[in-house]
């Protein structure tokens, strides 16, 4: 999935935030706002070279929830944001929008298969011991570190 694209189908948008199904002309307008609703999440991820890779599921599961919320709360796309109060859109905004954002701009929030996220812990070094002397020494290195 480039960073060009749309994150949701009309289709998942109408299963999260309408109650009946969507007649032709709001369908069309829904379409519009949610690749209007995928330019701040391009930017997000064009920001962390997040384009070049291939999502993983939950990760597209996480961008679609995201770009449907940003189409209702920003866009104010048809359905989601007919029963909004601004209240109710400024929590959206701060407590699903702009973390999730965040998440993917510091990559907290991996969204690349097989990616493990910029909070994953990381070796900076590797020993090797071709002998049975230096393989004994490594791990008592690794031992007094980990005691220390």
């Amino acid at each position: 999935m480039a960073c060009e694209t749309s994150y949701a189908t009309t289709q998942e948008y109408i299963d999260l935030w309408c109650i009946d199904d969507a007649p032709t002309e709001m369908r069309r307008r829904i379409t519009s706002v949610l690749k209007m609703a995928s330019g701040p999440i391009n930017l997000a991820r064009a920001s962390v070279n997040g384009c070049d890779c291939t999502p993983s599921a939950a990760g597209e599961q996480a961008l679609s929830f995201l770009s449907c919320v940003m189409a209702a709360v920003m866009y104010d796309c048809p359905c989601g944001s007919a029963g909004m109060d601004d209240s109710m859109k400024q929590t959206y905004l701060a407590q699903v929008i702009n973390p999730m954002l965040g998440e993917i701009r510091d990559q907290t929030l991996e969204l690349c298969e097989g990616e493990t996220g910029s909070t994953w812990p990381a070796l900076g070094y590797a020993a090797v011991g071709w002998t049975g002397y230096n393989r004994a020494s490594i791990y008592l290195d690794q031992f007094r570190r980990l005691m220390s």
